[in-house]
């Protein structure tokens, strides 16, 4: 449906999403990423970012089901780490300094 879907496309929606994501607007961050993932299904670095969107923006459901389409995902050493770092930070780690993700 979307194959004229360029590289600049996804490169600019990355982009705007890691600016909304430094200016701690998750909420617009999210919108961008799910609309990139409609896009692109197979984007993996827009997945982890919207994992990590997720995260920021205290939403573990969503972080959680990011990570879960994630792991269906053939990911290189690199993608795997994040991964595992994301999910540790869901999930609270004893020897992190961060504090797990509160429920709600």
């Amino acid at each position: 449906m979307f194959q004229n879907l360029g590289v600049d496309h996804v490169s600019w929606l990355l982009a705007a999403a890691n600016t909304f994501m430094q200016q701690q607007k998750t909420d617009r961050a999210i919108v961008l990423l799910e609309f990139l993932g409609l896009l692109d299904p197979n984007n993996v670095q827009g997945q982890k970012m919207l994992a990590h969107a997720f995260l920021l923006a205290n939403d573990p459901q969503g972080c959680r089901a990011t990570l879960s389409r994630l792991a269906r995902f053939q990911l290189n050493e690199r993608d795997r780490n994040a991964v595992e770092m994301l999910s540790v930070r869901l999930d609270g780690n004893p020897h992190s300094r961060q504090p797990p993700l509160q429920r709600a």
